[in-house]
């Protein structure tokens, strides 16, 4: 059965028109993408200025009228907004005509991985694009509604778990073709009993947080098994590094599609089949990539800042997510006129200091270990890096089955040795993800 058609009978969204637009606009030309934009834009800047008091009190400080916003360069007139503007002025964030108890509104949170999670509110417009451009998506893959999809994510309640919840939810996996593992209890225990489950379920996707399907990764290539069935793979939540990529793609043969989004905006960026980088979901939101003097900057690290141009529940204008990308500078071959993220780099905070005081992200580690010869995965899937003294880190890999000999283990800490002033690189058993789910590569308690 069509999950799109359910979720729009059960939540009175509109995702199914959005999806058949948004299909229409993918052959649209930059300046059309670029015009339909703006006209949203300002369209978002009006409503947030009369109905909003964090937005009508911010404007009136700096002297800025909705009308003055007559391209989308204009946008740099309006200051950022930071998660912690955003947490402390929450209640002048929501709109003073919301109807908080409709059923067009829905009450959401960040994950709460940089911090206090933080409510806002979500309207039936976001949820109809985010979804919209999610299953414009997966034509670009080639999957169609109704094919076997498995899924590997967080349980939506961890404490709240009772009957009537997992009845549910196992009626809806079943109308959808779609088999849940929650991402929680994947563990060396379990993972016979999950590739068991997934081999008789032959899904022709799958997706979830790329932790976890590396560690169904991993069990696959240790034990020789296979899924001819599936036609692509989906990770999300954490950065995909290239090294992580390819052992995936070559366990399963297939190729992975990165996407990229924040609980607060949704559905931001998503990579086709040219694998070139990620499209930006123009039709939903604006991403701007800006350096420490907010610059716009390009083919180099640099922080998100999104504006959702959908959510007039909560409208995130100009809003750092605290991660960082970036933006590419060239077109993509497939022919989309959307621009391109060229990376997703991490969250801002996750930054590696070296002795000589300059800062790495995780994919430089990767690096060191490719070029070391350690792609294959055979003594070690994952890694962390823990920093809470520039020039100093301890590198945790998490190992596999096979013994890993001591001296393999010496080379590592030699060469990380030669970034570090007190280096310390150990295997343990397993590397844990924090409390919504999602493992961090670097955790900098700087």
């Amino acid at each position: 059965m069509n999950m799109i058609w359910i979720q729009d009978l059960i939540k009175g969204t509109h995702i199914s028109k959005t999806k058949r637009f948004l299909c229409m606009t993918d052959s649209w030309s930059e300046t059309a993408l670029a015009d339909y934009q703006l006209t949203k834009l300002k369209r978002l800047v009006g409503y947030a200025y009369s109905h909003v008091p964090y937005y009508k009190t911010l404007f009136d400080s700096i002297g800025l009228q909705p009308q003055q916003i007559k391209s989308l360069s204009d946008m740099a007139k309006i200051p950022i907004l930071t998660k912690e503007i955003a947490r402390k002025e929450f209640s002048n964030l929501v709109p003073d005509d919301l109807d908080v108890n409709s059923r067009k509104c829905l009450k959401s949170k960040t994950g709460g991985t940089t911090g206090v999670p933080m409510p806002f509110y979500k309207n039936t417009q976001t949820r109809d694009f985010t979804w919209g451009g999610y299953y414009r998506w997966y034509t670009w893959m080639g999957i169609k509604p109704g094919m076997r999809e498995a899924v590997l994510w967080g349980d939506s309640s961890v404490l709240n778990n009772n009957v009537l919840v997992r009845l549910k939810k196992r009626t809806l996996d079943a109308l959808s073709c779609r088999l849940s593992i929650s991402s929680f209890s994947i563990n060396d225990e379990n993972l016979p009993l999950i590739a068991e489950k997934l081999i008789k379920f032959q899904p022709v996707i799958l997706r979830g947080y790329l932790s976890s399907v590396l560690q169904v990764a991993r069990f696959f290539n240790e034990n020789h098994l296979t899924l001819p069935s599936l036609k692509s793979i989906s990770t999300t939540t954490e950065t995909l590094l290239p090294i992580y990529r390819e052992f995936i793609e070559r366990t399963f043969k297939v190729k992975v599609y990165d996407q990229y989004g924040c609980g607060e905006c949704n559905s931001i960026a998503f990579e086709c089949p040219a694998h070139q980088g990620l499209h930006i979901n123009e039709e939903h939101c604006i991403v701007e990539v800006l350096d420490d003097s907010n610059k716009q900057c390009v083919e180099k690290i640099g922080r998100i800042i999104v504006t959702d141009l959908d959510n007039y529940a909560t409208p995130f204008i100009r809003y750092e997510n605290g991660d960082s990308a970036v933006m590419s500078s060239l077109g993509c071959s497939c022919g989309r006129s959307s621009h391109l993220l060229k990376e997703i780099s991490g969250r801002t905070a996750d930054v590696v200091y070296l002795k000589d005081g300059s800062g790495v992200h995780g994919v430089f580690f990767t690096d060191i270990l490719y070029e070391m010869g350690f792609s294959d995965f055979k003594y070690f899937t994952r890694f962390q890096i823990i920093q809470k003294r520039k020039g100093d880190f301890v590198c945790h890999l998490e190992k596999t089955s096979t013994p890993m000999p001591a001296d393999e283990l010496w080379r590592i800490r030699s060469v990380f040795s030669k970034y570090g002033n007190n280096v310390s690189v150990d295997l343990v058993d397993t590397l844990n993800s924090d409390k919504s789910g999602k493992f961090r590569y670097v955790i900098s308690e700087l």
